[in-house]
């Protein structure tokens, strides 16, 4: 079979996949590309139909080898970053974003996965940059203001923060990712009644999420509302029971009350789910302990000890 034999097997397979029938297009383009291994469409098409088969490992060999052969194909890069990431191979996504850039420096796509990828890998600096640049070429989507949010909370940004988690608030009223950022924000900055109505709404919005609870119990400690921060504790305890933050986030009330045996049991149960939370139990038991004993003194007039 030579090359003009294969123009009945690429009209089929042009069809099959026009017709989304992935696992009929494969094989015949298999066929083809073992008598025309260099035919980069068809390695591309075949590439996308398994993509399609959900065989990611498989389709990534297949990107990485198809773009050495079409280096200027844009569509084959995308398709190369999306499998990529789509599999957590985050490298390669980088690499075949960067691509698109090199081709196209105002893809507002491959920004986007480059500015994702450094938040994923806490590069906040980086993904900021990116951010800034794609700024200058469109307006930034929801999933990017999301993304450049996150990167800057966690570099603890919060006067830059707050104006965009407002706009997002405008974009979606009830989207969970911006209001837990204005709770946030507004805990830093220590206006808690404000940031307790913030996750108010937010509990309304997703009232059996044990994280939301567990940002209430610890808002209503700092507001002395101790009753209500142990109702937070307990209620997330239950909808989640091996969340060791929640049991955390019990254990703190519990010693301000004076109830050191619940305590106990919170911060031994969560050190059992979470062994990492160890260190943080471990420090809480000691200043609360001393919190205990100072009150403990000032209630029968005796100085408090250094």
């Amino acid at each position: 079979m030579n090359r003009i034999d294969l123009a009945p097997l690429i009209k089929r397979a042009n069809e099959l996949l026009f017709g989304q029938r992935w696992a009929e297009a494969v094989q015949v383009l298999r066929r083809i590309l073992i008598v025309w291994p260099n035919w980069t469409d068809g390695s591309r098409e075949f590439t996308r139909a398994m993509a399609h088969m959900k065989a990611p490992p498989v389709v990534s060999r297949l990107l990485r080898q198809s773009s050495w052969m079409r280096p200027d194909d844009d569509r084959l890069h995308k398709l190369a970053m999306n499998t990529a990431y789509r599999i957590r191979n985050l490298k390669d996504a980088r690499i075949a974003a960067r691509r698109m850039v090199a081709l196209d420096p105002s893809n507002h796509t491959a920004l986007g996965m480059i500015a994702l990828i450094a938040t994923n890998g806490k590069d906040y600096c980086d993904a900021e940059a990116v951010h800034e640049r794609m700024k200058c070429v469109l307006p930034l989507t929801f999933v990017d203001l999301q993304a450049h949010l996150f990167g800057l909370l966690n570099r603890g940004l919060l006067s830059r923060a707050e104006p965009v988690a407002r706009r997002l608030l405008v974009e979606r009223p009830n989207g969970d990712t911006a209001v837990k950022a204005m709770a946030s924000i507004l805990s830093q900055r220590r206006c808690h009644e404000v940031a307790y109505s913030w996750c108010s709404r937010l509990q309304v919005l997703r009232p059996d999420d044990p994280e939301i609870l567990c940002a209430n119990a610890r808002i209503t400690l700092v507001c002395r509302m101790l009753g209500i921060s142990n109702r937070f504790a307990r209620r997330a305890i239950v909808i989640q029971p091996n969340m060791g933050e929640a049991y955390i986030d019990l254990a703190r009330p519990s010693w301000k009350r004076e109830e050191r045996d619940v305590a106990e049991l919170a911060l031994a149960r969560a050190v059992v789910i979470e062994p990492a939370l160890a260190l943080r139990s471990r420090i809480l038991r000691l200043t609360a302990t001393r919190s205990t004993f100072a009150r403990a003194f000032q209630r029968n007039n005796v100085s408090t000890p250094v």
